[in-house]
């Protein structure tokens, strides 16, 4: 059972719409609540490697800490920025032609963004859980061209 949260008018359905609520099916048991609606928003982060950040002369301060890439989604916006320390630079921000999926599938967040018909962040999250990302892809990872193995999901949640 899916829900779709937002479409870009005028664009098909690629995934299934939602049934009525009454036909979705109970949680099963010992399994976290699942939610009844969309969510209005939903977080993922990635740790880098601020060696392979370096090397591609992308940093701007010398924090000791990795810095992150970091995606914000919710149904009518989307933006990514690269966080080291207190310095934030956007990588990704909406506009009128992106296309923004959000829905619920047997409790679990499914998350699309796509911008000229090309994904940009696909995910998928499940709420009330210690690890709430259960997937996550962004083409964004590649945009910064870091050598292979230098990142990985540092987490991410869901606002109901």
């Amino acid at each position: 059972m899916s829900t779709i949260a937002r479409q870009r008018p005028g664009a098909t359905a690629s995934w299934p719409l939602a049934p009525a609520p009454s036909q979705a099916p109970p949680p099963a048991s010992g399994a976290p609540p699942a939610f009844a609606s969309i969510p209005t928003r939903v977080a993922v982060s990635w740790s880098l490697s601020r060696p392979a950040l370096s090397a591609t002369r992308q940093l701007s301060s010398s924090n000791s800490c990795d810095p992150t890439l970091r995606w914000d989604v919710a149904a009518d916006s989307a933006s990514a920025w690269l966080a080291d320390g207190t310095t934030n630079t956007p990588l990704f921000g909406y506009s009128s032609g992106d296309e923004i999926d959000i829905r619920m599938e047997d409790g679990l967040a499914h998350v699309r963004v796509l911008r000229n018909g090309s994904c940009v962040l696909v995910a998928v999250l499940r709420h009330g859980t210690d690890r709430p990302v259960l997937y996550a892809q962004t083409s964004l990872l590649s945009d910064l061209r870091l050598a292979g193995g230098r990142y990985e999901v540092l987490g991410g949640g869901i606002v109901a």
